[in-house]
């Protein structure tokens, strides 16, 4: 089943869809993204961040600990994740 946001191009900027502050449901009952004053789930399908532009990853992206020893061990030794199925 696809989504109204299926239907955008990776071009799309995310900055469209915040809303203001009056167009918030009640927080109580919103969805995370509508807690954070989205308009529309920024990640509708499983494609994940295909429709972000990269620009815009690190305003949405949330940098753990462990996403930035992943991205560390990506620069330093890529070559420790040949042969693995599973990131």
């Amino acid at each position: 089943m696809e989504s109204l946001l299926d239907g955008f191009s990776a071009s799309e900027d995310p900055e469209d869809f915040v809303g203001d502050e009056d167009r918030k449901e009640n927080k109580q009952f919103a969805t995370w993204w509508q807690k954070i004053g989205l308009v529309g789930d920024p990640f509708p399908n499983k494609l994940g961040l295909d429709l972000i532009p990269t620009d815009k990853y690190e305003k949405i992206v949330v940098l753990t600990r462990i996403f930035k020893e992943y991205l560390n061990t990506i620069d330093q030794a890529p070559g420790s994740f040949y042969g693995k199925t599973i990131f």
